[in-house]
């Protein structure tokens, strides 16, 4: 999970300073992985693992519609991402988990210990603390921009 926090972190930063529109962007990024998704269905074959069974059509084309699904919140991301001031960006990071947290304990019955409960709490009150900072920090700038305009 750490892995994926900083990854996506790291994504995030270099989509916002890299001087590339979102589509652009994503066909590069896609080249740059073609080669690695190539070699690892490869090697999966090497192995004897069938990585695509191409006799089973619907799953040929839900795997084709993933990529298109996913596609368009890709780009979405990368043209926000150059638009939003970073802390706002990692902010929003916390929204998708959130809701699946949400999903999982009211929807689909998921157990919720104490230990659960006081994580989720203590993320968001730093996040809410996190915020706070940043928006006052923010308005203080502002303030001190217009001050030095004046």
């Amino acid at each position: 999970s750490l892995v994926l926090a900083f990854s996506f972190a790291g994504y995030g930063y270099v989509r916002k300073v890299t001087p590339v529109k979102a589509t652009p962007g994503l066909f590069v990024e896609t080249v740059l992985l073609f080669p690695i998704a190539m070699g690892y269905l490869l090697l999966s074959l090497s192995w004897g693992v069938d990585a695509l069974i191409l006799d089973d059509i619907p799953v040929l084309i839900a795997l084709a519609g993933t990529g298109i699904v996913t596609a368009l919140p890709l780009i979405c991301f990368s043209s926000a991402a150059r638009r939003l001031p970073l802390f706002m960006l990692g902010l929003m990071q916390y929204i998708a988990p959130s809701i699946h947290f949400l999903m999982a304990v009211y929807v689909w019955g998921e157990p919720l210990d104490q230990a659960k409960l006081l994580g989720f709490v203590m993320i968001w009150i730093a996040l809410v603390v996190f915020t706070f900072d940043s928006w006052r920090n923010a308005r203080n700038a502002r303030k001190a921009q217009q001050q030095a305009t004046v």
